[in-house]
């Protein structure tokens, strides 16, 4: 399992992600032998997606469990070697406080999630084991799109000039994947931030229009919904600070996210996002994209957009 980095951390925090980093590579290993054990994963590279279709196309509701909790245990296992590197990095690079209200909300909201597992599912406990089978009984199978260039920059460019009075003049030849697609908003958005003075919030907000149904269309809601089944692991790994077995145990106590979260996922989180993603690039088939860009003077401030926040499981389907 790797990770790319964006910019490289200085001095000992370099060397605490280094030891970070071979610890999730432990972890991968374990659950890779694991699942080799049931007969699911001979040689497979990656444990995660093998894990992830397993659990979705099982029939039986022990099984899940019964998987659920190996995966889980898999991580567990390394957990204070983990914890350990994740302690010295968040003391290296101290980040600021993020209010326990987020963690309240996110727990709200899954709550409501593990309500609408249940009702498709008829699992009465462990709901979180039964999500990704819920997402394929509501789905089905949904094949991954792909997207012409000009078909991006038209949507994107509506969306600039709707929310922002911003004009978009962009061009690019052949065809990109949805994440290909969800990059490229990402790359106009920070674009568009550069001239409204905060591109990394920009970026970030245009990103989510990739996955709006206009534009996506089934595929968008699919991967909203799982966006759903790690809501409160997001919202821990933003408020965690040093002493993290500790502080993830107080707001275990406070607010029950053991539920929906463990912390050896919580932590793997804190070092994926401080290793960073992947830099975005276009398919080496796809022409370079040309964009201009051209303020209409309004602000670039604005919250998650509404199909964003709003989306649900069963948003189709059943309300609670």
């Amino acid at each position: 399992m790797g990770y790319a980095s964006i910019g490289s951390p200085m001095g000992g925090e370099e060397d605490l992600l280094a030891e970070a980093q071979a610890v999730l590579e432990r972890i991968a290993r374990d659950r890779r032998a694991m699942l080799e054990r049931i007969g699911a994963a001979p040689n497979v590279g990656n444990p995660e997606a093998v894990y992830i279709k397993l659990i979705a196309e099982s029939g039986s509701a022990t099984t899940r469990e019964k998987l659920a909790r190996a995966w889980a245990a898999a991580g567990q296992a390394h957990v204070y070697a983990l914890t350990e590197a994740v302690d010295g990095i968040l003391a290296a690079r101290p980040r600021r406080d993020e209010p326990c209200g987020c963690v309240e909300k996110a727990v709200v909201a899954q709550e409501k999630l593990a309500w609408e597992v249940r009702a498709v599912t008829g699992a009465a406990h462990h709901p979180m084991a039964h999500f990704r089978f819920a997402l394929r009984t509501v789905f089905g199978e949904v094949p991954a799109p792909s997207f012409a260039m000009d078909e991006c920059m038209a949507f994107i460019a509506n969306v600039a000039w709707e929310e922002f009075g911003v004009s978009l003049h962009g061009s690019g030849r052949g065809r990109v994947s949805f994440w290909e697609a969800r990059g490229l908003f990402r790359r106009v958005g920070e674009a568009v931030g550069r001239l409204m003075g905060d591109a990394r919030c920009a970026g970030a907000w245009f990103e989510k229009w990739a996955y709006h149904p206009e534009f996506a269309g089934d595929y968008g809601r699919l991967q909203l919904a799982e966006h759903r089944g790690g809501l409160v692991e997001r919202a821990v790994a933003a408020a965690l600070q040093t002493d993290v077995r500790e502080h993830f145990a107080l707001l275990d106590r406070r607010f029950g996210v053991g539920r929906f979260c463990s912390l050896s996922d919580v932590a793997s989180r804190v070092v994926r996002e401080r290793l960073g993603p992947a830099p975005f690039a276009l398919h080496p088939k796809t022409q370079p994209l040309r964009l201009w860009v051209q303020s209409k003077g309004r602000c670039c401030e604005r919250p998650a957009p509404p199909f964003y926040e709003a989306a649900g499981l069963l948003d189709r389907t059943l309300q609670p």
